[in-house]
């Protein structure tokens, strides 16, 4: 996949969607880039709700995971080029709430861990 920015990666997580893995997981997923420039949002929010995906800029009461990352590393997650896992060791995501439930996003949305 081609990303040049974080609102892409966004915009496309529908598409990348699978309701087969996400068939029983309920979440509010609260992204902040860091970095995000003025013609994009900084702030999405991704609700999973069993099988289901709704991806829209903006921010939740009550997210059940917050993560926030800088735009090249949301980017190259989107891309394949980055695991997930070894982003968040090395500090470059930084993650709150129930920090378990993000390992979900992998299979559900098809990132590398």
């Amino acid at each position: 996949m081609s990303y040049s920015n974080a609102t892409e990666v966004f915009n496309d997580l529908e598409n990348r969607f699978k309701p087969d893995a996400a068939a029983t997981l309920e979440a509010i997923f609260q992204f902040h880039i860091t970095d995000a420039g003025d013609d994009q949002a900084a702030d999405w929010l991704v609700r999973i709700d069993n099988g289901q995906c709704q991806v829209e800029p903006g921010t939740a009461d009550e997210p059940t995971v917050t993560l926030k990352l800088s735009e090249q590393t949301w980017v190259e997650l989107g891309k394949g080029e980055k695991g997930a896992i070894g982003a968040f060791m090395s500090g470059q995501i930084q993650a709150g709430g129930n920090v378990m439930l993000a390992q979900k996003l992998g299979p559900v949305f098809g990132f590398t861990l």
